[in-house]
């Protein structure tokens, strides 16, 4: 289904034009040059780390990736796109990578205020040669639109740091096992802040986010619980046959 997907979700001819001149004039030039796009998620993802998919990897990882692969590149840019960008820009200032502000890939007169401020951040992961995500739909789903040739894809790992994949033979998001005991799970979820967000991460969700995760799951249990008994209760009493 990749190429019916592909076609049918199409962007607009006018708006996918005005990013293409963005794109093509102030990324990649007139030169041949190799776009390395990144996505790093962090906003929510440090709150929900009891999750089986919210973790923030960390730029260091990214860092290594780049390390390795910048050398057999031609010519390439840096592009970095993420919700805190202005946190982790400065963390590659090696490479000096640019942001869809700085292309000018921002929304066109007509979709401002609309709420599409993300979607040059979006619109340019697509046109990217090289891409590193993180465990995120947003950015897999511009890798399932991504379709310049010989494309390569990768994303952050909980376990393996930066891997490659194929986005039309992988699970949009990765899932850590949470099914063993709460100890071990709890064990496990610390680790995988360690990794991602070091100690004060591991300080801060042990006070405060793992308790707020636990209540607030313990509380949306209750409701919907809740819910449903009296939805139960309804319709059992709307199948009672009154008697004549």
């Amino acid at each position: 289904y990749q190429q019916l997907i592909q076609k049918t979700f199409q962007i607009s001819p006018s708006i996918r034009e005005h990013y293409d001149t963005a794109i093509r004039e102030n990324l990649r030039g007139s030169g041949n040059r190799t776009v390395v796009g990144l996505h790093l998620r962090l906003g929510d993802y440090k709150n929900i780390s009891a999750s089986s998919f919210g973790y923030c990897a960390p730029t260091e990882w990214y860092l290594e990736w780049l390390a390795k692969l910048w050398p057999t590149l031609n010519n390439p840019v840096l592009f970095v796109a993420s919700d805190e960008v202005d946190t982790v820009l400065k963390d590659f200032a090696t490479y000096n990578p640019v942001t869809s502000d700085q292309i000018g890939a921002t929304p066109p007169h007509n979709l401002k205020g609309k709420g599409a401020g993300f979607f040059g951040d979006w619109y340019t992961l697509t046109q990217c040669d090289v891409l590193a995500i993180s465990n995120s739909t947003f950015s897999f789903t511009a890798c399932m639109m991504n379709q310049r040739p010989g494309a390569k894809f990768f994303r952050a790992h909980y376990d393996q740091k930066i891997i490659p994949f194929d986005p039309w033979d992988s699970e949009p998001i990765i899932h850590r096992d949470i099914s063993d005991n709460k100890l071990v799970q709890l064990g496990n979820t610390l680790k995988v802040v360690y990794n991602t967000q070091g100690t004060r991460g591991v300080v801060k969700n042990v006070f405060y986010e793992l308790p707020y995760y636990g209540i607030r799951n313990v509380i949306m249990k209750t409701v919907l619980r809740s819910r449903a008994t009296s939805s139960t209760k309804i319709k059992e009493r709307d199948q009672v046959v009154p008697s004549i």
